[in-house]
């Protein structure tokens, strides 16, 4: 005979202590181990299941973002493109891009853009860039910058440059 049960909050409780009570927890050589102790009321292991199935449930508490401002332009036959958005909370971003060196063996796609959002406590913050057979070089104000090279340095560059060692074959 099967059916439903309606149980007081007193016993819920204890079983879920009694579940609780019930695994035993052991670290090992990189792994963690969880140990059930078997002699339970199926009653108390279905609701222990229960339990950790409602507790590990994914909550999608965001709201959607609307698109204010979209473009897009691309891909065109010769590699172009462009494309332009602006979002309800605040980011933008722009970006084209075209091929370099078409037909050769230096084809290679480079891209000059822009984005900026605004963060938590309210700072703007907007990144420009090129990405290209150089890789990616961003720009922005609150990006670290690479300190100047010290005269000294730059002297002994200078001079490597003008006074380049000859071939010696041996």
């Amino acid at each position: 005979m099967c059916g439903w049960r309606i149980y007081k909050a007193e016993d819920v409780h204890e079983m879920l202590s009694q579940c609780m009570r019930s695994f035993r927890v052991a670290a090992g050589e990189n792994k963690i181990y969880l140990f059930f102790i078997s002699d339970m009321n199926p009653l108390v292991i279905a609701l222990c299941a229960l339990v950790a199935v409602a507790a590990a449930a994914p909550v999608d508490n965001t709201t959607p973002v609307p698109i204010l401002k979209q473009a897009l332009d691309g891909p065109n036959p010769d590699g172009s493109y462009n494309y332009s958005y602006e979002t309800g909370n605040g980011i933008q971003a722009q970006e084209e891009g075209h091929l370099n060196n078409v037909g050769t063996d230096n084809e290679a796609l480079e891209a000059h853009g822009s984005f900026s959002f605004t963060d938590s406590d309210g700072q703007t913050y907007h990144v420009s860039y090129i990405a290209n057979e150089n890789g990616f070089q961003p720009e922005g104000a609150h990006l670290p910058t690479a300190p100047p090279v010290p005269p000294q340095i730059a002297r002994a560059l200078q001079y490597i440059a003008e006074h380049p060692e000859e071939n010696e074959e041996h």
